[in-house]
């Protein structure tokens, strides 16, 4: 099943052989209008007291909402902010660097920070000290476009990992990275379904998976090492309990689509790249069970749920993939362009839709 709906994706981008000529269409400009030039759409608020900082709201992406207390450590470089005078820049900017690994912020809208008064004092001070002790010193908001920022499969819980450098070692640092959170997420996942007592058929699937994404890890850890990246450190938070509803719906997001969408990109990979195609033939094989599963497993998961519960995922399902996900490609390694991606984006959408209701019927 799987396989077929990457082989329709991706033949649906491929070049035709008389193109149409099209002009190119720009997306819409948002209109301002006088209230939105007279009114500041930013608002930066100084709180004397630390300890009356409010509590962050809970990030929302079907409503393109996204929130989260502010760290020290989450303005590194330091300096960078300290710098910034301008309050939609200074905003917008935190915004989008409290953001886990795994979400990207874009489109920033009607942003709102509420900042402790000497904010800039302490973020002086902790940008001095070789071990700082990291501290809150603020809570932000914004309506923003919540996006994927990684490849594959992520965990129920966020993980944290280092920053790498913009070079070829960063980059297979950060598809080290990806594939670790894999196989964490997988084992969260087989932990789960030895607890809701899951046919051993999907208990030993997945503990291959684990296992080949395990090798994923390794093999890119080396091409980062060979390129100068010495380090891919990744911080694991402890698996998280969940219900079978909460399972089902992280599996429906993180597993079908996510995951399925990483196979297709995979797979346009081991085509095109130009270097390292065998590590990259073995991992587009991979991606495509690894996907396989985890729709397979999706069937499961939805017959322990109320017609309510499935309604609810199939709904949640469809609005996700209103969204492109974030993108950069490394054209030297064979991943798609942008006019590509968009192209195989909508046809992956459009093969998509008819699985998800099927599979919810």
């Amino acid at each position: 099943m799987i396989q077929h709906l990457i082989f329709n994706t991706l033949f649906a981008c491929q070049p035709k052989t008389q193109p149409e000529t099209k002009e190119a269409v720009l997306p819409p400009t948002p209109r301002e209008t006088m209230e939105d030039i007279q009114e500041p759409k930013t608002v930066i608020t100084t709180i004397e007291n630390p300890n009356a900082l409010p509590q962050a709201k809970t990030s929302n992406p079907k409503i393109n909402f996204f929130a989260g207390p502010v760290y020290l450590q989450n303005m590194s470089p330091v300096q960078a902010f300290l710098q910034q005078t301008d309050d939609e820049d200074l905003c917008k900017s935190i915004c989008s660097n409290i953001a886990s690994s795994s979400v990207i912020v874009k489109n920033i809208e009607n942003c709102k920070l509420d900042l402790v008064a000497d904010w800039r004092e302490i973020a002086a001070e902790y940008a001095n000290k070789e071990n700082p002790n990291n501290q809150q010193i603020g809570v932000v908001e914004c309506n923003a476009m919540l996006t994927s920022g990684r490849k594959g499969r992520i965990a129920m819980t966020p993980t944290k990992t280092n920053s790498v450098s913009n070079d070829w070692g960063g980059y297979f640092a950060r598809a080290a990275q990806e594939e670790a959170t894999a196989v964490f997420s997988f084992q969260e996942f087989l932990a789960h379904l030895h607890q809701w007592d899951a046919p051993d058929e999907l208990k030993d699937r997945c503990q291959t998976i684990i296992q080949e994404e395990q090798i994923h890890t390794l093999m890119m850890s080396a091409l980062a090492e060979r390129h100068g990246q010495e380090s891919v450190a990744i911080e694991f938070p402890d698996h998280k309990h969940a219900t079978p509803f909460e399972l089902a719906l992280h599996n429906a997001l993180a597993g079908c689509i996510e995951e399925t969408w990483s196979a297709v990109l995979a797979e346009y990979q081991s085509q095109k790249s130009a270097r390292y195609t065998h590590i990259f033939n073995k991992i587009a094989k991979d991606e495509a069970s690894h996907a396989q599963f985890s729709w397979d497993a999706h069937q499961w998961l939805l017959s322990l749920l109320s017609e309510k519960e499935r309604n609810v995922i199939r709904e949640t399902m469809i609005a996700y993939i209103k969204q492109i996900p974030a993108y950069t490609y490394n054209s030297e390694l064979g991943e798609m362009n942008e006019d590509t991606y968009h192209e195989a984006w909508t046809s992956f959408c459009s093969n998509l839709r008819p699985l998800i209701h099927q599979q919810a019927a």
